[in-house]
């Protein structure tokens, strides 16, 4: 992994703690996952924003198929206006340099 991914690595924790994201789950994380996945929305790879800390058991859900719910509680709590400004954001398609993407993640930390 590179030197970027765990500067954005630590920012998604600073920014939305060490604790999985999905309600009443008390488990630390174990992955940070990517709401809009890396390889549809190469873009979103290190917005701070796109990243999720999970527990191993609901990453693996996640990826297993069962994403639909998991994915609703995360968008209610993160609310509708973040989503659109991912999808925004993806949509513009625009590549950062990666001194703009270590810039944009050390907002965070």
């Amino acid at each position: 992994m590179d030197n970027i991914y765990f500067l954005w690595r630590e920012a998604v924790l600073n920014k939305y703690g060490s604790l999985c994201y999905i309600e009443d789950c008390t488990d630390s994380y174990s992955d940070i996952h990517h709401f809009f996945t890396k390889g549809a929305h190469p873009t979103l790879k290190y917005e701070v924003r796109n990243g999720v800390p999970l527990c191993k058991k609901h990453h693996d859900l996640i990826h297993d198929h069962k994403r639909q719910d998991l994915d609703k509680h995360i968008i209610k709590k993160r609310g509708k206006k973040w989503l659109a400004n991912l999808q925004s954001i993806s949509n513009k398609n625009k590549t950062l340099s990666e001194e703009e993407i270590i810039k944009n993640i050390k907002k965070y930390i």
